[in-house]
Parts: C-alpha cells; sequence; structure tokens
C-alpha cells in the first residue's frame, strides 16, 4: 500500500507540509525496495536517508512550537519519541532478519499508519493553534 500525501493532511504551514510530502515519499521507496527484495545496500540506504530526515523534521516541527509557545508540545514530543523508538526497533529487525514479508507489513503498520494519524490529528491541532496566535 502507498501513502499519498493529500489535502486533508495539509496543515497550512508549507515548510511541515514539504517535509510531511518527503517523508511519505521516502517511506514508500522504502516499503518498495522491501518488498521487491531489493538488496540491502538499497533498503539501507533509503532507511538511512529517512533516519536522518525524520529526525531533521521532528526537531523542526518541535523548535517551532516551542517558538510558539504550543501547549500541547509535549504530547507532540512524546509522540515523536515514541515513532523514532518505534523506527530504530524496525530497523534492528531489518539488520538481523532481512527483508521478510512480515517485517513490511510491520513496518507498513506502525510507520506509515502512524504518520497518517499524527499528521490528521495532532499536527494539524498543532498548525490551527499557531496560526490562531
Amino acid at each position: 500500500m502507498a501513502f499519498v500525501w493529500n489535502e486533508e493532511l495539509a496543515t497550512g504551514i508549507e515548510k511541515v507540509d514539504n517535509q510531511h510530502k518527503e517523508i511519505f515519499k521516502q517511506l514508500n521507496l522504502l516499503l518498495d525496495a522491501m518488498d521487491k527484495g531489493k538488496g540491502e545496500q538499497e533498503v539501507g540506504e533509503v532507511m538511512a536517508f529517512l533516519e536522518r530526515f525524520i529526525t531533521t523534521h521532528f526537531s523542526e516541527e518541535e523548535n517551532y512550537m516551542v517558538e510558539h509557545s504550543y501547549e500541547g508540545f509535549h504530547t507532540q514530543r512524546a509522540e515523536h519519541s515514541q515513532f523514532i523508538h518505534d523506527f530504530y526497533r524496525l530497523k534492528k529487525e531489518l539488520l538481523q532478519c532481512g527483508t521478510t514479508l512480515h517485517l513490511v507489513v510491520k513496518t507498513e503498520q506502525t510507520l506509515g499508519n502512524w504518520l497518517m494519524n499524527h499528521i490528521k490529528v495532532e499536527d494539524k491541532k498543532m498548525a490551527l493553534a499557531l496560526r490562531k496566535k
């Protein structure tokens, strides 16, 4: 299943929306590479890029929240931390077991579904509150 960014996910903060689009693109590349049994190097490269990008994105998003005194900051930060923890758990499993169908499905459910739900609920709530300020 490909994860597609659409206007329903728009926060109205251009930089955040563009980063979300890139995360979806990279997640889809990762899932595609894993699903097609691509080599360890290709899967590893996409995983490494996604890892760097997510870390940067969450950091920038959290800085934006602090800068604007967003009261939901701690909730957002906790969710970001959980996502990063889950990402590293999946990365470890990938390194230990390789690309299995089980891991593809697990990655799709854990990362993709989390991103969709997080953006629809928490990021949109944050954007609305910050626009009101």
